[in-house]
């Protein structure tokens, strides 16, 4: 799944998460935030596309 895939409320979640990580950091270095955005974009990519397994019936 990509990162535009993902639903909007998702991608404001990601959004506000690489604010916070970069405001944590002190950042406006256009490398470094390109860095910490894709880890970002990783990150949500790899957590909504990951397989819960079904629970076990009790």
């Amino acid at each position: 799944m990509k990162f535009e895939d993902l639903s909007e409320n998702v991608q404001m979640i990601a959004a506000e998460t690489l604010k916070e990580i970069l405001v944590a950091h002190k950042t406006d270095h256009e490398a470094s935030c390109k860095r910490f955005a894709d880890c970002v974009r990783s990150a949500f990519e790899t957590l909504y596309t990951q397989k819960i397994p079904a629970s076990e019936p009790d």
